[in-house]
């Protein structure tokens, strides 16, 4: 709920801001319908448990005070299905040996993103432009080249940090997917290019990552397995009459 309070404050200072106030009835709250806006298009969340999920709606209908609004309005936005959860779901990912204090990591990674960030606030862009005119092969402003750059020094280190020198990636521009001929929006719509890795590298990477994540579920297994015998094999301490005493005599001496 902080969420769809903290951001329905900023985006209602951004209309005025940028005069960009949209229309709002003479009897809404603009606080509350830059807050509904926010809990429409801006938060999303799902959860294997209906009630959870119900409890979610209620308390961001109550937020945006949504009292002309059918409960289901926010339908589309917060469902009942299997949640994913950030924190989670790199559990069992393969990460490189020593990945937490690699400083080679730390370094590259620190340096490309600082020249990002102050990439974006010197054009005053966000993520999603900043990363159209990555990709885009038309861009050939310094900025965007450096950031290019600094992505190719990360892949390298990662590499390298996995032992697999003999990979040896250039990023060129490829295509995601290509527009079926006869499609009448072809012509109109901007073309996936994206700036990464050849299909061939790339799959290569993938399989070693599956190969290694298999490799290590293994020796969980193993590791496990063997726990278990050993705890099977722990001698019992004995139960005798003296067994628990505690040298100070019975209870009932």
């Amino acid at each position: 709920m902080e969420s769809c309070r903290q951001l329905g404050d900023a985006l209602l200072h951004a209309w005025h801001v940028h005069g960009n106030m949209p229309y709002i009835p003479p009897d809404e709250d603009e606080v509350l319908q830059a807050r509904r806006v926010v809990a429409q298009r801006c938060l999303y969340g799902v959860d294997k448990n209906p009630m959870a999920v119900d409890l979610t709606k209620l308390s961001l209908w109550l937020a945006t005070l949504a009292k002309d609004h059918p409960f289901t309005f926010l339908d589309p936005t917060q469902g009942e299905t299997l949640s994913y959860v950030p924190a989670r779901s790199l559990d069992t990912y393969p990460f490189p040996p020593g990945w937490e204090t690699n400083l080679a990591l730390e370094a590259v990674g620190k340096q490309y993103y600082e020249f990002r960030a102050a990439l974006m606030v010197r054009n005053n862009e966000g993520l999603t432009k900043t990363y159209n005119r990555f990709h885009d092969p038309n861009e050939t402003g310094p900025d965007i080249l450096r950031l290019r750059e600094l992505h190719d020094a990360m892949d390298r280190a990662v590499l390298d940090a996995y032992g697999w020198t003999d990979i040896r990636p250039t990023c060129e521009f490829l295509l995601n997917f290509e527009d079926e001929e006869g499609e009448e929006t072809s012509s109109k719509r901007k073309k996936p290019w994206r700036y990464r890795w050849p299909d061939e590298i790339r799959d290569e990477v993938l399989a070693r990552l599956l190969a290694l994540n298999a490799e290590r579920a293994e020796e969980e297994r193993l590791a496990g397995e063997a726990a278990a015998k050993e705890t099977k094999k722990a001698p019992r301490k004995p139960r005798g009459k003296g067994a628990a005493s505690s040298g100070n005599g019975s209870l009932f001496e």
